[in-house]
């Protein structure tokens, strides 16, 4: 009788510890690269996704991440990015590297996170527009949730793929080479066929003679004046741009 009592008893508190983890939602860690709360996607596309994410993550050493959430609550959408970055503690390395995409469904927001030296000097303000513009303009809006969440990815893979050095190299190369280029024609259009080392053969039978004089100008000189564009107040199409505390942020309305 009393081993019986003492099985009951654990049971019970076995039951117990366990209750938790039946009631509450599953916590995402570090090894969630894609986490749909709202339910968008299927679990197919979640599957597919999380492998292209871990593909990219483990081969630029840089974590990819897209969180699909109900609201970010009383946070600004910044601020909800960033503590779901660190609560789950996300990112790869000391440095925390990584950049996260995050969907707020009720009030439908996004915002672009990057987190960590080398990830917001490749994914700066204008970079993170560039992939915004790709995945807002071209899929959110039109409720393309798994296309958009693959547009992501890989357009954050193909800014990694784009080097600061050929961009640095591709700045100096090609204004060389025009320039070679120009000066090699202009300089071909003053050759000329042969010199002579006499006058004669410029002076026609019978001499030259000069029976009138006129003034003829090869030349004229003109003024302009530059007339700058206007400045334009979209500001990388809506979206907004901010950093600080080791995190950078790009966010708007989809």
């Amino acid at each position: 009788m009393k081993k019986k009592l003492l099985a009951l008893v654990a049971a019970f508190t076995f039951l117990l510890c366990m209750l938790p983890s039946f009631l509450l939602p599953t916590r995402a860690d570090a090894n969630d690269y894609i986490v749909d709360e709202y339910g968008l996607l299927t679990s197919a596309e979640v599957q597919a996704l999380n492998n292209i994410a871990k593909e990219y993550s483990e081969k630029y050493n840089i974590g990819f991440y897209i969180r699909i959430m109900n609201s970010h609550g009383e946070l600004t959408i910044e601020q909800y990015s960033e503590s779901i970055f660190n609560s789950e503690g996300l990112g790869i390395g000391d440095e925390k590297e990584g950049i996260m995409l995050t969907l707020t469904m009720d009030d439908r927001k996004f915002d672009i996170t990057v987190h960590g030296p080398k990830s917001n000097k490749i994914f700066d303000a204008n970079a993170r527009e560039k992939i915004a513009s790709a995945v807002v303009y071209d899929h959110l809006q039109y409720n393309e949730y798994g296309e958009g969440a693959k547009v992501f990815l890989d357009e954050c893979s193909s800014t990694i793929l784009t080097p600061y050095v050929i961009k640095g190299s591709i700045t100096v190369i090609i204004p060389l080479i025009i320039s070679i280029v120009t000066i090699i024609f202009f300089r071909s259009k003053h050759k000329t066929k042969g010199i002579s080392r006499e006058a004669y053969a410029y002076i026609p039978q019978g001499g030259l003679r000069l029976q009138r004089s006129q003034d003829m100008y090869l030349y004229r000189s003109e003024t302009r004046t530059y007339n700058p564009p206007a400045k334009s107040s979209g500001g990388g199409g809506g979206f907004h741009s901010s950093s600080g505390g080791g995190f950078g942020h790009t966010s708007g309305h989809f």
